[in-house]
């Protein structure tokens, strides 16, 4: 496997070793203690167990095949900071247990890879978190909340809206559910849900199509 050895920015050396050594720790931990054979998340049949826990799509792709697909998008992010993204990517992911494709899908089909993308009800950066969701979860992850510019800063961005997903998976235990509730939030998805109304499937099917064209592609 290749690495690119990346420095995240704003960590001293010595909170960056043990931050990788925690992410090594909960790669291997984290989704098999919610998530099992006999019990996986549900809402897309068999796809949704393998995004969420099979590694064999993970441990093929490393950093190096994130970064050139990073690269094929106008991010306006300097070289190093491309290079940053595409490692916090690949470790964010192993963090969660996603197949980091579908993490790059998410971010294609939300900014298309601009970390200053801000949409027309004004979610923002990478993952397109709204403020109100950012403060949240900035509270809830220990990331110092210093207004909608902490949405704009990548390293932040992402590590709050995989936090974010994972968080929704866990309340519906169904990845079309949390994808939706992630997309238009849990209230709109809670609301639908008990007035008995069918979800829209738009958002879910622009992620998973554009998964589908990353995973023909080969990274």
């Amino acid at each position: 496997m290749r690495w690119l050895k990346i420095p995240f920015s704003g960590f001293k050396r010595g909170a960056l070793k043990m931050c990788l050594a925690i992410l090594a720790i909960t790669a291997l931990a984290l989704p098999g203690l919610f998530f099992r054979p006999e019990n996986p998340p549900v809402g897309l049949g068999e796809i949704s167990y393998k995004i969420l826990i099979d590694r064999k799509s993970g441990e093929e792709i490393d950093n190096f095949d994130i970064l050139e697909y990073i690269r094929s998008f106008e991010t306006g992010l300097t070289e190093e900071e491309e290079r940053e993204l595409a490692s916090l990517i690949y470790f964010e992911s192993m963090k969660y247990g996603y197949d980091p494709e579908f993490i790059l899908a998410i971010i294609q089909i939300e900014s298309a890879f601009n970390p200053t993308a801000i949409s027309v009800v004004g979610a923002r950066g990478l993952m397109q978190i709204m403020p109100a969701t950012g403060r949240e979860i900035a509270s809830e992850v220990d990331i110092e909340w210093e207004g909608t510019k902490t949405l704009y800063d990548p390293e932040k961005n992402i590590s709050m809206g995989m936090y974010y997903l994972f968080k929704m998976l866990l309340k519906y235990r169904d990845l079309r559910l949390a994808l939706v509730a992630y997309n238009a939030g849990p209230g709109y998805v809670d609301g639908m849900l008990k007035r008995g109304r069918r979800l829209p499937d738009k958002y879910v099917d622009k992620v998973m199509g554009a998964y589908e064209k990353i995973k023909l592609q080969g990274l």
